[in-house]
């Protein structure tokens, strides 16, 4: 019987921490936005900065039929978003968002560039890597471009653009959105 417990013990941690990771991500879904009870982090206000989205674009693959398959994934990090409390306003909620729907562009991009690489097997780690550190500085590179262009949400036009800018981008890149590729 001890040994049954000792077996089943770090079954239960190992589900209790991957329930507990679960629950500290929401996965990028058109019709979900996100609420100021999603940021989880402890707030680090700056001069310009009341909130911060974080969010990981993570990758899996697989060989099917000597063919490299993938899933990606755009995930909201609860535990690393913060707000201040002067912060918590509709308007920079929807500046968060857009960080948020930003990183899904980027990561129907990477869907996209793996679908169409010719990846081998000779050399698919390389491969690999090289096409998603392009498309993970090409959204490093987008997100600083949009705090930079709106002030971080302190100019309302600039803001407005974006807004626009984004929601397009969405739209560009839907044949690549999770939705579109479970059809």
């Amino acid at each position: 019987m001890t040994h049954m417990f000792s077996f089943i013990l770090p079954l239960v941690i190992l589900f209790s921490a991957i329930s507990l990771q679960d629950q500290n991500r929401i996965q990028w879904e058109k019709d979900k936005k996100l609420s100021w009870n999603d940021f989880k982090g402890n707030p680090q206000p700056s001069n310009h900065k009341v909130a911060a989205t974080n969010y990981e674009i993570g990758y899996e693959y697989w060989l099917e039929d000597n063919k490299f398959k993938f899933k990606v994934t755009c995930e909201f990090v609860k535990n690393l978003s913060w707000v201040a409390p002067k912060g918590k306003t509709e308007y920079i909620l929807v500046h968060e968002q857009k960080h948020f729907d930003l990183a899904e562009v980027h990561a129907r991009k990477l869907r996209k560039a793996f679908e169409e690489e010719d990846i081998t097997i000779k050399n698919y780690k390389r491969q690999i890597k090289t096409i998603y550190n392009r498309i993970w500085e090409e959204c490093a590179a987008a997100q600083a471009k949009y705090d930079y262009e709106s002030r971080h949400s302190i100019d309302t036009y600039a803001q407005a653009k974006w807004d626009r800018i984004i929601e397009d981008l969405l739209e560009e890149t839907q044949a690549f959105s999770l939705e579109a590729l479970s059809e």
